[in-house]
């Protein structure tokens, strides 16, 4: 019995050879299963194990891995700011980088991300970039600094030093080249009487222009063999070699002294530049005054225009005692039997007065040839007052009446004749805008819309503003672009005259006597002018009167040769005793300045050309570039003398005798009344004049044709 227990019990021990009670610590670390022991086969992993990074055990038996605190992990300094650097006394191990941790200890301020090492430094009195220094000389925004030994506010720049506050004795500005000598620095003029570099520009008493004591000197910059061209130098030095200066246009090779004449708008030979005899400037002397049987008055009556729309200049001109005539171009081959007269239709009883004004529009109708734009101003009969449009060819035909007219814009026209009648094609829209002035001071404007019918009502557009009243002077219309945008704005100035209280336009009753730019608006919902600019009229200190600013004529062209529209004007004021009225010019572009639409603004025109000796100006024409030097000349007319030619502009007041050449006399000696326009008469490229003078002591103006080449 005692041997069956035995092997009973040696049979169940060997069974349970593999068995481990929880009870037991198999490892021999003094945890079991019983005492959260999570591996009792490995005696590093129990409950007080430290974790160790990266050997994928749970070391400490937390359910958790390579937690924070574990051993052999990095040290992370908390970064406060997010800046990137942390703060060597905040620290924590851990195995990968925790949130709001930096890799770095470097940080000097936790509380300003934009200070690190890795900051500018700045000139702020901190310590941006953490290297214990404030603003020191690297700083980003540190400024170089001179030292300025003699006083003189130039510093030598070969000494430079860069800091954030002045250091002492050092200033901002350099190039002094002589530290040691308060006179000599870049803000002394040169002295030729000194050898040294006064103005320290590296070029001591040679080519310093304008230098203390110096002489001019002239070039021949323009290759003709004359000097003309000065500069006040030391001492000579190429190109300003000589003494003397012949060359009166040193700018043009073909001006010199003895130089053969082949202009005479411009003096070619430098031994007359006050006058021009027109008898020497002709090249192709027409004498159109009695041309055809017809006799053609000048003045405002004639425009050089392209009537059938070849390229040629033909001439419209306002006839005496018969309907308006068109001489057709070239006008240096023309004949009697050329000409071609526009058989308007005539008012009841009356024939057609020179002082009918017409203008040539756009080929409306489309047959290859420009309309007739005329006014009807007689009272009587059917037919309503207006300006009709009419077909050149049914005018040239002499079968009109003004039930032929392609449209005719019915406006009340009473009193004097129309002084002016300009119609343009203003946007480009095939449109023709037209605007009529009459001596009373009334004006009229429509817009003739072709093929279409009928035309704009006049009561669509809101033309108050030109409603001009009062008596004494037209009001002289022009339409141009002279503010640049590509859209001719509409210009009117006003005459003068009468009583300045009746001086009103329309609602704009405060603009008397004045210039004005005007826009014109074409929307759906806006038909209407907007004042843009005006250039108010003066007063006069002798009798109050408001003196008219363009009255006296006009017109928008380039007279400086910039490349803008300027706006010329007659003024009659009399502020410039005795020299008496003048010419005035508003430089290009003239652009809005409807918010400042004030008194204030009366007088600023930036060039004026007044008389000499009491000789009134007012009067002008201008001559679109007759010298071809990229401006437009202007002629100007005296009270008491002969016209005077004027080449190109500049600022400022000038007399006429200071800036102009007299037009002296043409044939059998009568003087030159007035010029036309410039227009090619042949052809050949070379610009001419066309000029008008007195045919005798009679009313009749011959129109003379005269060129520039010979």
């Amino acid at each position: 019995m005692k041997r069956s227990t035995t092997i009973a019990a040696a049979v169940v021990g060997a069974l349970c050879l593999g068995c481990n009670p929880p009870d037991l610590d198999e490892d021999g670390d003094g945890f079991t299963e019983l005492t959260n022991d999570c591996d009792d086969s490995d005696p590093n992993v129990h409950p007080d194990a430290v974790e160790v990074c990266g050997n994928d055990k749970d070391d400490n038996c937390n359910g958790e891995l390579d937690e924070l605190g574990a051993t052999s992990g990095r040290i992370w300094y908390a970064d406060l700011d997010g800046d990137g650097f942390g703060d060597e006394g905040l620290t924590i191990e851990a195995c990968a980088q925790p949130e709001g941790y930096a890799a770095n200890k470097w940080d000097c301020n936790e509380s300003d991300a934009s200070i690190h090492p890795d900051a500018d430094e700045i000139c702020d009195a901190v310590d941006n970039d953490c290297d214990g220094q404030i603003d020191e000389s690297n700083a980003v925004d540190a400024l170089i600094w001179y030292p300025d030994r003699d006083g003189d506010g130039y510093g030598d720049e070969t000494l430079a030093v860069t800091a954030c506050e002045a250091p002492e004795g050092h200033i901002e500005v350099a190039g002094d080249c002589v530290d040691l000598d308060p006179l000599t620095h870049p803000g002394m003029l040169e002295d030729c009487r000194t050898v040294g570099d006064d103005d320290c520009d590296g070029t001591p008493n040679s080519q310093d222009a304008e230098a203390i004591g110096c002489t001019d000197f002239y070039a021949d910059l323009d290759g003709d063999g004359y000097a003309g061209s000065a500069e006040c130098l030391c001492e000579a030095a190429d190109p300003w070699l000589e003494t003397e200066a012949p060359d009166c246009d040193d700018t043009n090779i073909a001006v010199y002294p003895g130089a053969p004449s082949t202009r005479r708008w411009r003096s070619e030979d430098c031994e007359d530049d006050t006058s021009i005899d027109v008898e020497t400037v002709d090249r192709d002397l027409r004498d159109l005054w009695n041309f055809g049987g017809y006799y053609l008055t000048g003045g405002r009556y004639l425009h050089v225009v392209d009537a059938n729309l070849d390229g040629a200049s033909d001439l419209l001109v306002r006839g005496w005692g018969h309907n308006p005539v068109l001489i057709p171009g070239p006008l240096d081959t023309v004949t009697a039997d050329d000409i071609v007269e526009l058989s308007l239709p005539q008012g009841e009883g009356s024939e057609v007065s020179p002082e009918v004004m017409v203008s040539l529009v756009d080929d409306v109708d489309g047959d290859g040839l420009r309309d007739v734009l005329s006014p009807r101003l007689f009272s009587s009969g059917e037919y309503d007052n207006g300006v009709y449009l009419f077909s050149q060819a049914d005018a040239v035909a002499g079968t009109l009446d003004y039930e032929d007219a392609l449209d005719v814009f019915k406006v009340k026209i009473q009193g004097w004749p129309m002084a002016e009648l300009v119609a343009e094609d203003l946007r480009g829209d095939e449109s023709i805008e037209f605007i009529g002035t009459g001596y009373d001071g009334q004006t009229v404007f429509g817009v003739v819309h072709p093929r279409q019918d009928p035309l704009i009502p006049a009561e669509d557009w809101n033309t108050d503003q030109l409603n001009i009243q009062g008596s004494g002077g037209s009001c002289q219309p022009a339409f141009a672009d002279v503010d640049g945008d590509g859209i001719s704005e509409l210009l009117l100035g006003r005459g003068s005259g009468g009583d300045p209280n009746n001086w009103t336009l329309g609602r704009w009753g405060s603009l008397k006597g004045s210039l004005m730019v005007f826009e014109i608006i074409d929307e759906p919902e806006e038909k209407a002018f907007l004042p843009r600019k005006v250039f108010f009229g003066q007063e006069n200190p002798q009798n109050s009167a408001i003196a008219g600013l363009g009255g006296l004529g006009i017109a928008a062209t380039d007279v400086n040769g910039d490349g803008h529209a300027d706006i010329v004007a007659g003024d009659h004021s009399q502020l410039l005793e005795p020299d008496g009225w003048q010419i005035v010019v508003f430089e290009g572009p003239v652009l809005d300045d409807s918010a400042g639409l004030a008194w204030e603004i009366a007088w600023n025109a930036d060039i004026r050309v007044s008389g000499n000796e009491g000789n009134k100006l007012g009067l002008f024409d201008v001559l679109p570039d007759i010298d071809q030097d990229g401006a437009s000349d202007l002629v100007a007319y005296g009270s008491n003398e002969g016209p005077w030619y004027i080449h190109r502009l500049e600022e400022g007041h000038h007399r006429i005798d200071e800036v102009g050449r007299r037009l002296t006399t043409g044939p059998e000696g009568y003087p030159v009344r007035r010029a036309h326009g410039v227009l090619d008469v042949n052809g050949d490229g070379t610009p001419e004049a066309l000029l008008e003078t007195w045919q005798d002591a009679s009313y009749y103006f011959p129109l003379l044709v005269y060129g520039d080449t010979p």
